[in-house]
C-alpha cells in the first residue's frame, strides 16, 4: 500500500487479495487530489476508502492497455482469441489478412495508428494490384483489432470501405460449359476436378460444400442432396438432383466401391492422390493410387487450372461455375425465392450480386416491349403492304380539307384517317 504522485494528482497502488489496483485517488466530491503535503491526508483517508471498495469487489483492477502494444503482438493476441469462436478454415482465411498488414504497420504502437496511416495503407495495397473487395476485408481485420483495444472508434469515422464491383467473377455461356466438360473428361487424374465442376454448375454449391459431403447427405432414391455445413446459416440445404449431377455422383460412388466398402461417414470427395512409378529418368512406369475415405480431398486446384487453361478458359475460377448455376436459374425464369432456396443466398441482393443474365436472355426479354407484331410469315414481312400510300394520303387529306371548292371542318373520322395515312 502507498501512495505516489502522477503528474500533479495522487495516485494508489496496492494489492488486495493477490491482485494489484492502481488507480487515481479523489475526495469525498469526486474531485482528484492534487499531490502536494498539504493534501497527503486527504489522499491517505481516500486509499483506505478504495481498498475497502475493492475487498468488497465494487472496483476492478487496473487492465494493462492494448494501446501500447505493437500491431505485430496485438494481431497475434487477437487471432489466439477467435480460436474459439471460428471453424478451422475462417481462422486460416483471418490469418492471411493480418499478413500484410504486420508487413506494412509492423512494430507500430496500436495506439499510434491514425485514419491517415490506414488510407495510406490501402493506396499501398491498390499499387500492389490487389482488388477493393480483399482490401476492404484486410481493413476489416485491423478494425477487429483496433476494436479489441478499444481504439477503433478514436479512426473509425473517417475511413470509409472501398467500393465494391456490384458483380464478381462469371458466368459461362452453354457453348464454353460444353468444351470444358470435354476437357476435363480426356484425363483420369482431371477426374476429381470433372466431377466437382459438374455438381457445382448443376446444384450451385461452392467448394467447401462439396469437399464436406458424406454419402449420408446423397439420396440416391430421392434423387437429392443435402448441403450440411456452409459458409452460412442459409447455405444448409436439401437440394435435387437433376441427371447430371446424379450420373456424376454415381460415377464417385463406384469409384469409391473400387477401393473398398462405402460407409455414411465417408467423403464423396475422399482424398486421393496419385503417385507415379518412373522407369529411369523420364519414362512413366505406372500409377499408383491413395485413397483415404475418411478425409476429404485438399483440392483440385492444380488439374482445374491445367484443364481450363486447355479448355481456352484461363483463370476461370471454380466458384464461377457457381454464378453460372445461379444465372441459368435466372435465365430459365425461375422465381428469386427458389434460387435463394437452391443457391443459399440470404438476401435478394446477394442474389442480383452473384446472378449474371446474359446479353441474348435480356434482348429476347426486352422485346416483349415492342409494341410490332413479329414477322414471321412472308406477307407479315413487308411491313409496307397495308400501310396508305403517300399519294393517298395527299388525297384523302384533300378531300378532308377542302370540300366544292370551300374549306369544311373535317370530321373525326377523317382526321383518324389522315394520321394513319402519314
Amino acid at each position: 500500500m502507498s501512495l505516489w504522485n502522477r503528474g500533479k494528482w495522487f495516485w494508489a497502488d496496492f494489492s488486495v487479495n493477490g491482485v494489484r489496483y492502481r488507480i487515481p485517488l479523489k475526495d469525498s466530491k469526486g474531485r482528484k487530489i492534487p499531490a502536494d503535503g498539504e493534501h497527503a491526508e486527504i489522499a491517505a483517508r481516500a486509499e483506505e476508502r478504495e481498498i475497502q471498495k475493492a475487498e468488497r469487489g465494487e472496483i476492478g483492477p487496473q487492465k494493462r492497455s492494448s494501446g501500447r502494444l505493437p500491431l505485430t503482438r496485438a494481431a497475434e493476441e487477437y487471432l489466439v482469441s477467435r480460436r474459439m469462436e471460428l471453424a478451422p478454415s475462417s481462422l486460416v482465411k483471418e490469418t492471411e489478412l493480418t499478413i500484410a498488414l504486420k508487413k506494412y504497420f509492423g512494430v507500430r504502437r496500436l495506439s499510434a495508428i491514425k485514419a491517415k496511416d490506414v488510407l495510406v495503407y490501402r493506396e499501398w495495397r491498390n499499387s500492389a494490384g490487389v482488388g477493393p473487395a480483399y482490401i476492404n476485408m484486410e481493413i476489416g481485420c485491423l478494425r477487429r483489432i483496433l476494436k479489441k483495444a478499444g481504439l477503433w472508434h478514436i479512426i473509425g469515422e473517417g475511413i470509409k470501405p472501398l467500393r465494391e464491383p456490384q458483380t464478381i467473377g462469371r458466368a459461362l455461356t452453354h457453348e464454353e460449359r460444353i468444351r470444358l466438360f470435354n476437357i476435363a473428361a480426356q484425363k483420369p487424374e482431371w477426374e476429381t476436378a470433372h466431377h466437382a465442376a459438374v455438381l457445382a454448375v448443376n446444384t450451385t454449391a461452392r467448394k467447401c460444400e462439396l469437399r464436406a459431403l458424406q454419402w449420408r447427405h446423397v439420396d440416391f432414391i430421392n434423387r437429392t442432396l443435402e448441403i450440411p455445413k456452409s459458409k452460412t446459416d442459409a447455405g444448409v440445404r436439401m437440394i435435387p438432383l437433376n441427371a447430371e449431377s446424379y450420373e456424376a455422383l454415381w460415377k464417385l460412388r463406384r469409384r469409391a466401391e473400387n477401393f473398398g466398402s462405402v460407409e455414411p461417414s465417408h467423403f464423396v470427395f475422399a482424398a486421393l492422390r496419385p503417385k507415379f512409378r518412373f522407369h529411369g529418368r523420364n519414362r512413366l512406369d505406372s500409377i499408383k493410387w491413395e485413397f483415404d475415405p475418411i478425409r476429404p480431398v485438399g483440392g483440385w486446384r492444380t488439374a482445374w487450372r491445367t484443364l481450363t487453361k486447355k479448355a481456352g478458359l484461363g483463370g476461370l475460377r471454380f466458384h464461377d461455375l457457381r454464378h453460372t448455376a445461379i444465372s441459368a436459374l435466372g435465365e430459365a425464369g425461375v422465381p428469386d425465392r427458389v434460387i435463394m432456396d437452391i443457391a443459399g443466398h440470404v438476401s435478394p441482393r446477394m442474389l442480383r450480386r452473384y446472378s449474371h443474365i446474359q446479353l441474348e436472355a435480356k434482348r429476347t426479354a426486352i422485346q416483349a416491349l415492342s409494341n410490332r407484331r413479329k414477322t414471321t410469315t412472308s406477307e407479315e414481312v413487308d411491313v409496307t403492304k397495308h400501310v396508305t400510300k403517300p399519294t393517298q394520303s395527299v388525297t384523302v387529306l384533300s378531300q378532308v380539307i377542302e370540300e366544292n371548292g370551300r374549306p369544311v371542318r373535317a370530321r373525326t373520322a377523317d382526321l383518324h384517317r389522315v394520321k394513319v395515312a402519314l
